[in-house]
């Protein structure tokens, strides 16, 4: 259940980093709005920063904690 809570998350990364670089796709456009650019650009950073923080908080945990006997590979710790 974690695991899907943490894979359609990506969904809504995804949208909103497209969103962002659809409104921001060229020099001119950011010129136009510099401020709108600088803020919506720390907020998808942020958000991102957000996402690669519980990945190393809850989804790489329990890659490690599967019983894969096949599979002796580990997930390095962060």
């Amino acid at each position: 259940a974690r695991a899907g809570a943490l894979l359609d998350e990506v969904g809504s990364i995804y949208q909103l980093f497209f969103d962002f670089l659809g409104r921001f796709a060229d020099a001119a456009a950011i010129a136009r709005d510099p401020e709108g650019f600088s803020r919506e650009a720390m907020f998808v950073l942020h958000r991102l920063s957000l996402r690669m923080k519980r990945e190393n908080d809850e989804l790489y945990p329990m890659v490690d904690d599967l019983d894969a006997p096949s599979c002796d590979v580990r997930v390095a710790k962060r």
